[in-house]
């Protein structure tokens, strides 16, 4: 019922809200998983979660305060702040990526380090804001809506992912993924979802309601999974230090924000930078 209610929720959040209130309703979304990642960071008690929300709300907000919206975009590339983020959150999941398969030996470094855990959460989440402004006023002024197709075709991308990986998992599953951070996922399921985010890829080239060469939907979408399944594996990692099952319990039935976002917090970031790095 609650994936139900989400998915049109979702879809006029993304096509039908001015980008202005989608940036502030994005910020609301990631202020959730900022309250979400206190735990995570071994912050215990209610006083840290909502320090950290209210931080990363007042963040954002102090961002679209000095970076208008009609200045996302500057000369073809995302303005300074947005390029910033969209260049760290490409260094923090090549670091993430280390971290996850060299998993449990690295912890060392950071398990005991609050301060770490929360950058860690930092370089999770704002891009996460970073690259969904960038790609909601992507080529604005020509076509209002393809910013809202491009992010729906991200979403897509890890939605199949997700229930592809999912059902080929079940069906086919014997070799671990990464069996140290989270034992149920498979080196099939992984391929599963792939498989059918290659499908959505194959759909929206043929419809092309995103205006881009084929060759850099294909380029794109194949990093987009590979950067989703990391987010994934990305979350499940600190949960398993924090001794935390589900992030949180705000959607009934399907654990926290975290829960639900965490392969979006790589996907969307990495779908920027790869499409800024081809030059689209």
């Amino acid at each position: 019922m609650t994936a139900l209610l989400l998915l049109p929720l979702a879809l006029l959040v993304i096509f039908w809200l001015p980008i202005n209130t989608f940036g502030w309703v994005a910020a609301v979304l990631v202020a959730l998983g900022a309250w979400e990642w206190a735990p995570l960071a071994g912050l215990k008690g209610r006083f840290y979660q909502v320090l950290l929300a209210l931080i990363a709300f007042a963040v954002l907000a102090l961002v679209q305060y000095v970076v208008p919206v009609s200045s996302v975009w500057a000369f073809g590339q995302p303005a300074g702040f947005y390029s910033l983020m969209v260049l760290l959150a490409g260094f923090w999941w090549t670091v993430a990526a280390v971290l996850i398969t060299q998993y449990p030996e690295p912890k060392r470094f950071w398990q005991q380090n609050k301060r770490w855990r929360i950058l860690f959460g930092a370089l999770t989440l704002l891009p996460t804001w970073t690259g969904l402004m960038v790609l909601r006023d992507w080529r604005h002024d020509t076509d209002p809506l393809l910013g809202a197709w491009a992010i729906l075709f991200v979403l897509l991308l890890v939605w199949a992912a997700d229930t592809g990986a999912y059902f080929a998992g079940r069906a086919f599953g014997k070799n671990k993924l990464s069996p140290r951070v989270s034992p149920n996922k498979s080196i099939e399921g992984a391929m599963g979802g792939l498989a059918l985010a290659m499908v959505i890829c194959a759909i929206f080239v043929y419809l092309r309601p995103v205006t881009i060469s084929p060759s850099a939907m294909v380029v794109a979408s194949l990093l987009t999974v590979l950067a989703s399944i990391l987010g994934d594996l990305s979350e499940s990692m600190f949960k398993r230090e924090a001794g935390i099952k589900d992030s949180g319990s705000i959607l009934p039935g399907h654990g926290g924000i975290l829960d639900r976002i965490d392969s979006i917090t790589a996907a969307v970031p990495v779908f920027v930078l790869v499409m800024l790095a081809m030059g689209v």
